[in-house]
């Protein structure tokens, strides 16, 4: 026999977000509704330069942005995108091969290495190179950023270089930052144990004995972001507003011994929770729903893929961000 639905599910009904004097604070309000409601809370003007670091959707989100006028960071001049190699080339959602490609973080780990890069490199042990095996050739990986090849070891640190120059500009110089934390299960390098962008099968199998996974639980992920925060506090001072978000793209694959939907929820939980203690615990960071308006809606991701959300959706969510948090003229 098969059961009803609870009837949160028993319509799919597109949730929407809306700034209000008062928040809702009843499930039966947001069930009859079907919208998430925010403060006002201005904190960027249009047309400030915008840092926004994360996850795959942190660029869905970049895009977005920059449609409305704003600056973003970090970028690439087209002279260091031609140090990359032509195996780095991924065609991604927006159609064109560019520095964005690369410029994804998916762990708090991640993140928080790139903050100590930007402000205090010389507390950041030295950095792997990899060489790996692609055809009858060989290149070499930037194991710390995603997708980061070169066909010589001398092209990978120049082009090393001048995204470190480019991350450095955007932490030093924007007006705002805006995070999205993507997943907790990160890959570590063994020689420094600095964390990997990815895993190694995402472009160097031959790097597999080089790292080792270990996933990031509640206190680890929170000791990263917390730090990456205090490092943004300490060098670009109390006032710079920073947005933090989870991305609501689910794991595309899980290395644990657990069913792909159990170790999304719990890495995303996880992420989520952060989220909301940092919020609650350091003065001006806010936290931005966009999670909420894609796992809320049944009609927010790609039918495709169920992962990616759909163009439509972002424009929205940023069309609220904007509603909310930023000043008018």
């Amino acid at each position: 026999m098969r059961l009803p639905l609870p009837s949160f599910f028993a319509k799919s009904r597109a949730v929407e977000g809306k700034v209000a004097s008062s928040l809702h604070q009843f499930w039966a309000r947001f069930h009859r509704q079907r919208k998430v409601s925010l403060s006002l809370q201005p904190r960027i003007r249009p047309g400030d330069t915008l840092c926004t670091m994360g996850s795959c959707f942190a660029n869905e989100v970049r895009n977005s942005f920059q449609a409305l006028g704003f600056s973003v960071r970090p970028t690439l001049s087209p002279q260091d995108l031609a140090l990359f190699s032509s195996c780095s080339h991924e065609i991604p959602g927006w159609g064109v091969w560019d520095e964005r490609v690369h410029y994804q973080w998916y762990t708090p780990a991640s993140l928080h290495l790139e903050a100590q890069i930007a402000f205090c490199p010389e507390n950041v042990a030295p950095r792997a190179v990899f060489p790996c095996t692609k055809g009858t050739r060989v290149v070499f990986q930037d194991p710390h950023r995603r997708l980061v090849f070169a066909d010589s070891e001398e092209n990978l640190l120049r082009l090393r270089g001048a995204m470190d120059a480019g991350i450095r500009e955007a932490f030093q110089q924007s007006h705002a930052f805006v995070f999205t934390l993507g997943l907790t299960e990160a890959w570590w390098i063994k020689d420094s144990d600095l964390p990997a962008c990815a895993e190694p099968d995402y472009g160097n199998p031959d790097s597999r004995p080089l790292c080792y996974f270990r996933n990031l639980d509640f206190a680890s992920s929170l000791h990263h972001v917390e730090a990456l925060l205090g490092l943004i506090r300490k060098y670009r001072g109390p006032e710079i507003p920073i947005f933090i978000s989870v991305s609501p793209i689910p794991l595309a694959r899980t290395f644990r011994d657990k069913d792909i939907a159990v170790a999304n929820m719990e890495s995303k939980s996880i992420l989520r929770a952060v989220a909301g203690q940092v919020t609650e615990s350091c003065p001006g960071v806010i936290y931005f729903p966009s999670y909420e308006l894609c796992v809320l809606d049944p009609e927010a991701f790609a039918p495709e893929d169920g992962r990616h959300v759909k163009k439509t959706k972002v424009s929205s969510i940023i069309d609220l961000f904007y509603q909310a948090h930023v000043k008018r003229r």
